[in-house]
């Protein structure tokens, strides 16, 4: 397996996972909603729940990526290199944290639409 393969296959696991949690509470609710006669409203709020995740992910993501395009715009013109223990050669810290600011930004923004929709 290559580097690249083993972080997609964890992130495809994590999706499936959520929806064998997920997809049996909403398929309850949806029936007991049937039953009642209020499918509508239980549409309506899974839909306005949507939109609120979307919309505060999208904003959150981003103020948060400006916010560290901004930051990073001033970069040290030279890398700013750390030697842990025995390591044959140093490693570029400031390479390190523009590397994972993108996925550090879509985690943040992702964990506030759910804490918005919820």
């Amino acid at each position: 397996m290559s580097s690249t393969t083993v972080p997609r296959l964890a992130i495809i696991i994590a999706i499936l996972v959520a929806l064998l949690l997920v997809l049996p509470g909403l398929v309850i609710d949806l029936w007991w909603f049937r039953e009642v006669g209020y499918e509508v409203v239980f549409t309506r709020s899974l839909f306005t729940r949507l939109i609120l995740f979307v919309a505060v992910s999208g904003v959150a993501g981003t103020v948060l990526a400006a916010n560290l395009a901004f930051a990073q715009r001033g970069a040290l013109p030279e890398p700013v290199l750390v030697r842990f223990g025995d390591m044959p050669s140093p490693v570029d810290l400031s390479g390190v944290l523009k590397r994972f600011s993108l996925p550090v930004t879509i985690g943040l923004s992702l964990v506030m639409g759910l804490g918005a929709m919820a």
